[in-house]
């Protein structure tokens, strides 16, 4: 694992693991998306994104078209933007 720093701050971390090699730059005033792991169990699989869930170019805000809450694994409630007539909705799942 290497971790350098430019000149402007960006701070990079690389993987000298071939298997595995990842390189992650911090970025707080660019738009990025979240991936992750398609394993619970392990970190060697296939790496997946969702274009619709990303962090924005505004530093900490994180994006997302639907907000669910979860329970022991059960969606309980979730909450969305209605743009048929502009309001946040929160649905409680039965």
């Amino acid at each position: 694992m290497a971790i350098t720093s430019d000149a402007n701050g960006v701070i990079t971390f690389t993987s000298s693991d071939t298997n595995n090699a990842a390189t992650h730059t911090l970025a707080k005033t660019t738009k990025y998306y979240v991936t992750g792991t398609t394993s619970a169990t392990t970190s060697t699989s296939g790496d997946s994104f969702d274009t619709g869930v990303y962090v924005t170019a505004v530093e900490g805000e994180l994006s997302a078209v639907r907000h669910s809450y979860n329970v022991g694994g059960t969606e309980k409630a979730y909450t969305y933007y209605n743009t048929s007539d502009d309001s946040i909705d929160f649905v409680f799942v039965a």
